[in-house]
């Protein structure tokens, strides 16, 4: 089915380790857009006391879509592309993309609403997939795991994360 194709995304920042296996398999027909090259991207690293085998496969965090405002730069590459493909129907892309904007919108006002007042601002987490989301909103965040779900945390990061705990 990939063969027939017009026009393929993918998140890119190291998430889709097969993609250059997908992108051989559509040829050059499809446009192929990977939605993270126009987006600074977090290096990954925030779970160096990890037992993460596949960390290994991560130099960036890939968990963009979790910064609103990211996310529609996202969504806006998406739009564009499928103008460009079909433009026929630029009335329904561009009124689907404004309002997911709006909503977006809406979500980041409501986070700078309710995290503005927020004296302690580390946040613990099942694993490393908040760092745009904590860089947007001034968060720190302190994974319990990497960046896969195979991940472990180590008996020190354990010790770490309870005193971590306990002191904010």
């Amino acid at each position: 089915e990939l063969k027939q194709a017009d026009i393929f995304f993918y998140n890119g920042a190291d998430m889709e380790s097969w993609v250059e296996k997908v992108k051989a398999v559509i040829g050059k027909e499809a446009a192929v857009i990977c939605l993270t090259d126009n987006i600074q991207l977090i290096e990954a690293g925030n779970c160096k006391h990890v037992d993460d085998k596949h960390h290994k496969h991560h130099h960036y965090d890939p968990h963009v879509w979790l910064d609103p405002i990211l996310f529609g730069k996202m969504a806006l590459q998406v739009k564009d592309a499928l103008i460009k493909l079909d433009d026929e129907n630029i009335s329904i892309y561009e009124d689907n993309y404004y309002q997911l904007l709006d909503k977006l919108n809406q979500l980041d006002s409501n986070y700078n609403d309710a995290l503005q007042e927020l004296e302690k601002r580390t946040i613990i987490t099942a694993h490393a997939a908040f760092e745009y989301l904590s860089a947007r909103y001034g968060l720190r965040q302190v994974p319990i795991m990497g960046y896969s779900a195979e991940a472990e945390p180590t008996a020190a990061h354990l010790a770490e994360l309870v005193k971590i705990c306990r002191e904010e």
